[in-house]
């Protein structure tokens, strides 16, 4: 079973009761990951996803999905098996290069178009990232190559560690602190969504577009599956 680690904070009690509700009614094996709580948000959630991340290494886990507290696992059959997909569709010699997989992202221009398109689109992975870290999956060389990066060990104490890194730009995010030293691709079809229209205290204009994605991809008599390739740039939206 695939293994979920969610990013919960100390004060966000409903959200966590309906990640707990979910997970259970759904048995997912799940790990809860209290949220890092500076007042500095942008490094707070930063600090947060290294925290869940380091939690997943050292649990021993080969692959895992990391995610924020407003992420739809009400479906998680439907999720694993697109994940499966995924996986399948990566050919043996890019079998080790991959390392973050973002599943769902907030460039609403594309998922427009995307959802405009969909019968002739097909699934496919592309190269680099978007904004958005709800939800990517990572695998063991990824966890470890970014724990490299963004963490100082304690000597003599291989679990805990302090962090490694510094924000030098004001507008810095986590998904260029995440994705941007890791070899990483997005599914261009969003696998997951979040259950309301807010991240980090914003309204998500995406999220009722991949509702509608989703929806069109359940219901197709002739559902595509997902082909890996090597993009060097982003398709166009055009």
């Amino acid at each position: 079973m695939l293994p979920v680690y969610w990013i919960n904070k100390k004060e966000s009690v409903e959200k966590r009761q309906t990640m707990f509700k979910d997970c259970f009614k759904q048995k997912i094996l799940n790990h809860r990951v209290e949220a890092t709580q500076h007042n500095i948000p942008i490094v707070d959630r930063i600090s947060s996803h290294i925290k869940a991340i380091h939690q997943a290494y050292f649990d021993g886990n080969e692959i895992a999905l990391i995610c924020e507290d407003n992420v739809d696992l009400t479906n998680f059959k439907r999720i694993f098996e697109k994940i499966n997909e995924i996986i399948l569709s990566i050919p043996e010699p890019f079998q080790e290069h991959w390392e973050v997989i973002q599943l769902r992202y907030t460039n609403t221009e594309l998922l427009e178009d995307l959802n405009s398109k969909i019968d002739k689109v097909p699934n496919t992975l592309v190269k680099g990232y978007f904004n958005g870290c709800s939800a990517y999956l990572i695998n063991r060389k990824g966890m470890n190559n970014l724990m490299r990066v963004m963490i100082k060990p304690v000597e003599g104490d291989s679990y805990n560690y302090t962090p490694n890194f510094v924000i030098n730009k004001h507008d810095a995010t986590v998904d260029e602190m995440v994705y941007k030293f890791l070899h990483s691709y997005i599914s261009l079809y969003p696998v997951v969504n979040t259950r309301n229209h807010e991240i980090s205290g914003t309204k998500d204009e995406s999220t009722s577009t991949i509702s509608e994605i989703l929806a069109k991809l359940d219901e197709s008599k002739d559902p595509k599956s997902y082909a890996f390739k090597e993009y060097k740039e982003l398709p166009s939206s055009s």
